[in-house]
């Protein structure tokens, strides 16, 4: 069943449903990532969006959520827009499956239909409550810390990242030698080095740990009033817990560009097409 997203018209309507039968032949210098992304209807869709001032399915800027503790202490109304620059280039998401370039030989067909097939051989599972948190000096949203290791294990979505980093790995083409240096340059453990090396990423498998990216990189003082002004938020978001039931492609025409959502696949079947040129 393939549905368009109701209140998100694409920015190019397909005149024809079923877009995967025609082959296209894209750029290579973009970039696909396969992301969670609540549903556009949620009003987890809604903060996150909202506290980027970026829709990414329709790519425009919206009104900015600006909790009262936030705006409060700092006047400066571009002060939002410079801490949430990083994450709102990428929209509102949780990586499964992180940025890549496709093989030649390799279009957009071929990253929907093997996003189709498998979310339709997975189940839905409803994820645990997330609670604000400080990851490498960046706010985010993850799961309550537990255990010897500081994470709590959740195997529905820990099974979901890794299904997705080997089930793409056949489309992506290698990383060049300057992305290798960027990645190297944060300072990898021998573990996180031999995983980009073989997977692109160095945070994949034993280095898996489900967020949702909502700052850049930001001061301790900084970190602390954002968790302090969005707590209330999520604490009432809360009350309706996300869950895992979808994989989101998101694209990137070029180097800085925003990522958009072009295609949204649920695991009952259904497809959100937002974009049918990419």
């Amino acid at each position: 069943m393939v549905a368009i997203a109701h209140g998100h018209p694409p920015a190019n309507p397909s005149t024809h449903a079923n877009s995967l039968t025609r082959r296209e032949d894209y750029s290579h210098t973009g970039r696909y990532a396969i992301y969670y992304a609540p549903h556009h209807d949620s009003a987890w869709w809604r903060f996150g969006s909202a506290w980027l001032g970026r829709d990414a399915i329709t790519n425009a800027a919206i009104a900015r959520h600006v909790p009262p503790a936030l705006a409060a202490s700092t006047p400066d109304v571009s002060y939002l827009a410079r801490i949430t620059a990083a994450p709102r280039r990428y929209g509102f998401h949780a990586t499964l499956k992180a940025p890549f370039r496709l093989k030649a030989g390799y279009t957009a067909r071929d990253v929907y239909l093997q996003a189709d097939d498998l979310a339709q051989s997975l189940m839905a599972a409803a994820l645990p409550p997330v609670q604000l948190c400080v990851i490498d000096g960046f706010v985010a949203l993850s799961f309550p810390r537990e255990g010897s290791d500081g994470l709590l294990n959740v195997p529905a979505v820990n099974a979901l990242a890794a299904q997705c980093v080997s089930a793409f790995d056949n489309l992506r083409a290698r990383p060049d030698a300057k992305e290798l240096a960027r990645r190297h340059a944060v300072g990898l453990t021998p573990r996180q080095g031999n995983l980009l090396a073989e997977w692109g990423y160095p945070y994949v498998f034993q280095e898996f740990r489900f967020h949702m990216t909502l700052t850049n990189h930001l001061s301790a003082n900084e970190q602390q009033s954002v968790i302090d002004a969005l707590a209330p938020a999520i604490a009432e978001l809360n009350a309706q817990p996300l869950t895992l039931d979808a994989l989101a492609i998101y694209y990137q025409a070029e180097p800085n560009a925003p990522f958009v959502v072009t295609r949204r696949y649920g695991f009952d079947g259904s497809v959100d097409i937002y974009r049918a040129e990419v």
